[in-house]
């Protein structure tokens, strides 16, 4: 319910309120991410005959887990979006602003974007690369719209005019990811 919030909340609005609503929906998908196999270890735990008679051991080895499964939330975000995205609905959004991605970017407020691809890339270069490297830069954006902190060393983007064009392409890159994972991430 809380995603679908989020969803909502992202299509009633645009700029960079959008982008923090979708990049909200990756981050509430990666808090509850769970690697596949600590999955099938704690499934295995709760399945027990004797899970009732035996609720404090059980416990504890569910904890223990649980415990020693630990990736950083930016480890947790990449994994989400490499297990649910598909890449090449994720081109198809980017091909459509080509000309923002093939081009270095440099926001009101500091932050500057290296260029994201290269103007001859296809879906099978893309492919190769969009993972860590999509959803860094995603997370780079994030900072900069929340943290006012960063402005002191030149890495925000200012609430202007030129920067609401500037960033629509990557809200339209972070819609479709946080629609597929909204989607995909229990499948």
């Amino acid at each position: 319910t809380y995603m679908l919030d989020l969803w909502m909340g992202a299509k009633a609005t645009s700029g960079r309120l959008a982008f923090l609503y979708y990049y909200q929906m990756l981050e509430y998908a990666a808090f509850y991410f769970i690697e596949d196999q600590v999955k099938l270890r704690v499934e295995k735990i709760l399945r027990q005959p004797n899970i009732l008679s035996s609720m404090d051991t059980c416990l504890a080895q569910v904890v223990d887990e649980i415990v020693d499964y630990k990736l950083s939330d930016e480890a947790k975000l990449t994994a989400v979006v490499k297990r649910t995205v598909n890449p090449d609905k994720v081109w198809a959004v980017i091909e459509q602003y080509k000309g923002a991605f093939v081009q270095p970017q440099q926001f009101d407020g500091g932050l500057a974007i290296e260029s994201f691809i290269k103007d001859s890339w296809t879906a099978d270069d893309f492919s190769n690369i969009w993972i860590p490297k999509l959803p860094d830069k995603l997370r780079q954006i994030r900072n900069a719209l929340v943290h006012s902190r960063e402005s002191r060393m030149g890495k925000v983007i200012a609430p202007t005019r030129a920067n609401s064009a500037k960033i629509m392409p990557w809200v339209r890159v972070v819609e479709e990811i946080a629609c597929q994972v909204a989607i995909y991430r229990n499948l």
